[in-house]
């Protein structure tokens, strides 16, 4: 019977002193981030106004249409409705164009722009005669032209939209000899995404 129990006694012992009571503990790193402010998704369409031209004495109504984050189209007319110098040879224009944003927020930021125009205008041609004076000629010309545009729009999380830009370009085809017209336009605008 000591035999049993001596046994017993170093089986218990090797037994105990071979389990490893080792644990692992596993421990979550939670990082906890501010939570953002809630961002509001505006709709696809603006409507805007050349405030520039407004000032000067014509109106300029634009209507744009956002493609996708990086892109947009438009339509855009221009009624000069005073005589004052700023506008005294421009009298309409019906332009197309498409944009194309470098900006982070969507269709917002540094853009470029390619247009084309429909543009009512007067030739004015000074006639000089020694014999009879000098004389003036006024010529309406309906003209067609391409041309490129470059500025920057920004929005405000409410949809308000200030946008400032200008571009250059040359008619291409004209009802009359002047065909080849340059013409530039410039633009301070103001409107809503909605």
């Amino acid at each position: 019977m000591k035999k049993i129990i001596v046994f017993g006694a170093i089986l218990a012992s090797t037994f105990g002193f071979s389990q490893d009571k080792t644990t692992t503990t596993t421990t979550t790193t939670v990082t906890e981030s501010k939570p953002k402010k809630p961002t509001k998704y505006f709709g696809k369409n603006e409507f805007k106004i050349n405030a520039l031209y407004f000032v000067l004495g014509a109106a300029e109504l634009q209507y744009e249409r956002i493609l996708n984050d990086e892109s947009s189209a438009g339509v855009r007319t221009f009624v000069a409705f005073t005589d004052d110098e700023a506008f005294e040879y421009q009298r309409f224009h019906l332009d197309g164009y498409y944009r194309f944003f470098f900006g982070e927020k969507p269709a917002a930021g540094f853009f470029i722009e390619g247009l084309a125009s429909y543009n009512t205008y007067q030739d004015v041609t000074y006639n000089y005669n020694s014999q009879f004076g000098s004389s003036t000629t006024i010529k309406d010309v309906n003209g067609f032209g391409l041309g490129i545009q470059v500025g920057s729009k920004f929005i405000t999380r409410n949809g308000i939209i200030f946008e400032i830009n200008g571009g250059i370009g040359r008619n291409i085809l004209s009802s009359y000899e002047d065909v080849s017209r340059i013409f530039g336009r410039f633009a301070i605008s103001a409107g809503y995404r909605f």
